[in-house]
């Protein structure tokens, strides 16, 4: 302050004094080491710089404040500064991450030894926004699984809805055996099962004898019935590998593993037919029907599963011609008598159609239609039933033939 020393030693000089200044009382501010503490100290002289000569203010009284720079002035520091746990500290004794400041004289020595943790706007970020990150990322697995979830349920009800349709596709409704589409997938399966090397297998064709006659006297209602016990029948008669399906209406099928014997084969047609024979009781009502099969073998040289059950609708037409309530093996006869009346069918058809047909003798019968008492020839004349019989004598063929 007096102008002796300009440069104070052990001490930082906040301010530039500059003795051409006449204007104003000299003071300074310096920063040192007091008391083994960092403090501030300034000094200012005393009077009104106006009225004071410059050689008297040379000498005039000097008012001195210290002030420590402790952790409350660090604080307010910290607060104007904005810097994080500002603090004195020791050099051996540094945090990892915080930043250090030694305060040092113009000599090198150490008025004091500062720290502050450095902001770090990306950490700050990063700790700010965490939590909501970790709040969204727990919405959104809880979201997936949610969503998983409802499409697992989904998926279970479409594949259990796609079984239930599959199963109404594939059996009848009224009475739950397979139906058609189910059969002919099974009996193709089975046909390829044949040709790789397993057993023959048997088709078993059955026909409802009279059941028309029930649903006309009785009603539907008591028919749908008698195929519901029919269909139990079937199944406590047959095994447990044996299919059996309901073809529509009066028919039904079964697929057999009992094939190359006809002994077995005819064996289980009359249990079946045994077993649909017996008397129903159903609203009070006895009812009786009866049952013809046809069978069809399966094996290594058969063809597709339309052949198969075309040869076991031809046994089923035979055994109805033959008297109804039995069964017949298909064999090749069938098919020749089957194609000769088909080409009987065509030959008549078109000898109607082109008027070729000729009167060779007409029978004659009596009242009751049931004896021929005689015929009358294509010239008109009328030969007696007993020489008619002498000259045919093979019957005359039925209307079932």
């Amino acid at each position: 302050m007096r102008g002796r020393d300009q440069s104070p030693r052990g001490a930082i000089r906040l301010n530039q004094m500059n003795p051409a200044d006449s204007g104003a009382h000299r003071q300074t501010a310096v920063i040192r080491r007091l008391m083994d503490r960092p403090a501030v100290i300034a000094a200012v002289a005393v009077g009104p710089s106006d009225s004071i000569p410059t050689s008297i203010d040379g000498v005039a009284p000097i008012l001195m404040s210290i002030k420590f720079i402790d952790d409350r002035a660090l604080s307010r520091i910290a607060t104007q500064l904005r810097l994080t746990n500002l603090r004195k500290f020791d050099q051996d004794a540094l945090p990892i991450g915080d930043f250090g400041f030694d305060l040092n004289d113009p000599d090198g020595k150490a008025i004091g030894c500062f720290a502050w943790t450095p902001k770090r706007p990306g950490a700050e970020i990063v700790h700010n926004v965490v939590p909501f990150i970790a709040v969204a990322l727990i919405g959104l697995a809880l979201l997936a699984a949610f969503v998983l979830r409802y499409m697992r349920r989904t998926a279970a009800a479409i594949a259990a809805g796609e079984t239930r349709l599959r199963h109404l596709a594939m059996h009848d409704p009224l009475c739950g055996l397979p139906n058609r589409i189910y059969f002919g997938e099974r009996l193709e399966a089975v046909i390829e099962e044949v040709r790789g090397g397993t057993a023959p297998a048997a088709v078993f064709y059955i026909d409802l004898d009279h059941f028309k006659d029930v649903n006309d006297t009785l009603g539907h209602r008591v028919g749908d019935e008698l195929i519901r016990n029919v269909t139990l029948r079937l199944s406590h008669t047959l095994r447990g590998g044996e299919l059996v399906a309901r073809l529509g209406g009066d028919e039904f099928a079964v697929i057999s593993s009992i094939a190359g014997d006809s002994e077995q084969m005819m064996g289980l047609a009359q249990r079946i037919i045994a077993a649909i024979c017996a008397p129903y009781i159903i609203n009070g009502h006895n009812i009786i029907i009866g049952a013809s099969l046809g069978i069809a073998m399966v094996d290594n040289k058969c063809g597709t599963a339309t052949d198969i059950m075309r040869y076991a609708d031809m046994a089923l037409y035979r055994a109805k011609n033959e008297g109804r309530n039995r069964a017949c093996i298909y064999d090749a006869a069938m098919d020749a008598d089957l194609s000769s009346r088909k080409l009987l069918e065509a030959d008549l058809r078109e000898a109607i159609e082109n008027d070729r047909l000729r009167l060779l003798y007409q029978p004659v019968v009596n009242k009751s239609g049931e004896a021929v008492v005689s015929k009358r020839s294509a010239a008109g004349r009328i030969r007696p039933a007993a020489k008619f019989r002498r000259a045919n004598s093979s019957p005359l063929p039925s209307t079932a033939d």
